[in-house]
């Protein structure tokens, strides 16, 4: 059986790597921003119509579990700020 300490370790890995992933994904999403300005009379209006467009729901994905992550990894011992019950 996994002890809360055990389960806490876990999930605060887990939330640093999101917030990681997040940080990493929004470079990258910078940077290729970046380059399809550079080269936005080259590529067809379509593409970067579906990449503005594909970019808000996968930062408010992010903004939404980003909180849950970080509650999961600091476990707190009031009933009413829990979302998580642990076994």
């Amino acid at each position: 059986m996994t002890t809360q300490t055990e389960i806490t370790a876990k999930n605060h890995r887990r939330a640093v790597r999101y917030f990681w992933g997040v940080l990493i994904g929004a470079t990258l999403v910078s940077l290729v921003g970046n380059i399809t300005h550079a080269v936005l009379p080259y590529i067809p209006h379509v593409v970067v119509q579906i990449g503005a467009a594909a970019v808000p729901p996968i930062a408010l994905l992010a903004a939404v579990h980003g909180p849950l992550f970080c509650h999961l990894s600091c476990p707190t011992t009031n009933p009413r700020l829990r979302l998580v019950t642990y076994p």
